[in-house]
């Protein structure tokens, strides 16, 4: 059985461009890209954050350790003081007001930081950086990312043991700082302020 012969209107039908072919989407302009880049880079961090509860027992350790200190150095400068031949109080004295003070100022340290930490928060937006610190006099700090120079992390030994990172946000005059973090959040973090302040200064 033979095949039918083509016929000439079927040949210029077959001839004719098929219809209903994806048709080449044209290129995203540069601004919308960096707005898509921009939105993806925040998309992870909104509004107020909290800083990890961890946070207060780090500042708790650095209070005693400065309380430590300080209340040495004031028996050490009572005690040269004996030596040296002024009159003062009896060793058993000298010991237990030493006790006393460390144990004062220990408790209003863990207060202070408690209460501290109620106040203390950060914050990324898609153009600037904002950190809010203190507990009696209250500061909110908004960087813009056009005036950061550098973004890092630093991790100390106390920060270390209790698994945080701090992220340090630098400009030409300052440097503003998350207090700490949990590892990945801060290399998170530390990724989307990078971004967005590539992306602020190429718009410039």
């Amino acid at each position: 059985m033979t095949e039918p012969t083509p016929t000439p209107a079927d040949q210029h039908q077959d001839s004719q461009p098929r219809t209903g072919t994806a048709e080449p989407q044209p290129r995203l302009a540069q601004s919308d890209q960096r707005e898509q880049q921009g939105q993806t880079a925040t998309q992870d961090v909104a509004g107020a954050c909290p800083l990890p509860h961890a946070i207060v027992n780090v500042w708790i350790v650095r209070s005693v350790i400065g309380c430590t200190i300080g209340v040495l150095i004031v028996v050490a400068v009572v005690i040269a003081g004996i030596l040296a031949g002024l009159p003062g109080p009896p060793a058993w004295v000298i010991a237990v007001v030493a006790i006393v003070l460390w144990t004062l100022l220990v408790a209003i340290c863990v207060i202070i930081a408690k209460y501290r930490y109620r106040f203390t928060s950060y914050r990324i937006d898609r153009n600037v950086f904002s950190v809010q610190t203190g507990f009696m006099f209250r500061t909110l700090t908004v960087v813009p990312y056009t005036r950061v120079q550098h973004v890092e992390t630093e991790q100390g030994p106390i920060l270390r043991h209790f698994g945080l990172v701090k992220v340090a946000v630098s400009t030409a005059v300052d440097s503003h700082v998350i207090a700490g973090l949990e590892p990945e959040l801060a290399r998170k973090t530390l990724d989307q302020l990078a971004e967005l302040v590539r992306l602020a200064k190429e718009d410039l």
